[in-house]
């Protein structure tokens, strides 16, 4: 998958911000994937789209972003409660049609960030595990038209008083992107890491997140 064209204004932001050199980034590439490719214990994808999220996220240093993709990838090994579900699941369209976490398909500015609401409330957690849900915490929203400042009405839901469709049909729309891209998320099931095969001691739950054994282990009041 080749890297995406940015807009001029994103462009220009990556520049300023993350440090991103057009003339560069070609080199700054192989010298990850080479390093991916003497790894012994990691599995990773190689496409360029994917790659250069994470040396954008790590503002370009090559050694940052080496650090970065091998923790994502051992904590796809060491909690793979967290990756385990398919979007072939029944559970996962179940899920996403709660409406619980939603990622809203217009940025606030055209070189925003997408934006989430997470909606607690959706849910019953009786019935559905927060490990399941994947549920972050969001700040109490008080006084919209304050809101309003940061987040334009063009971006929000129509039941936040936005313009930008309801709630289920910007699900229905992540409905459907999961279907353009559900062979890149079946095949991105095999990538993790062997922890037999690192360097020196390999990670563990325990190492990663101070916990012994899996998530679905803990118990939430």
């Amino acid at each position: 998958m080749p890297v995406r064209a940015l807009t001029p204004v994103l462009a220009e932001k990556a520049r300023a911000e993350l440090n991103e050199d057009p003339a560069r980034l070609e080199a700054d590439l192989q010298h990850i994937k080479d390093w991916l490719a003497k790894q012994p214990h990691i599995n990773a994808r190689t496409d360029d789209q994917w790659l250069v999220v994470f040396l954008r996220g790590c503002k370009f240093s090559l050694e940052r972003t080496k650090e970065k993709l091998d923790l994502y990838y051992s904590v796809r090994t060491t909690a793979p409660e967290l990756f385990q579900m398919r979007h072939t699941d029944p559970l996962f369209d179940e899920i996403l049609g709660l409406g619980a976490f939603i990622i809203l398909p217009k940025p606030a500015t055209p070189d925003g960030p997408l934006i989430a609401i997470v909606r607690l409330s959706s849910y019953d957690p009786n019935k559905y595990n927060i490990v399941d849900v994947m549920a972050a915490t969001n700040a109490l929203m008080r006084n919209l038209d304050e809101f309003y400042n940061y987040v334009p009405k063009e971006a929000l839901p129509a039941e936040y008083g936005g313009n930008a469709g309801t709630i289920d049909e910007i699900t229905a729309y992540w409905r459907n992107k999961v279907k353009e891209y559900g062979s890149w998320l079946e095949e991105d099931f095999k990538y993790g890491t062997d922890e037999s095969k690192r360097p020196g001691k390999p990670k563990t739950a325990e190492d990663m997140f101070g916990v012994d054994g899996s998530f679905r282990k803990l118990d939430f009041d």
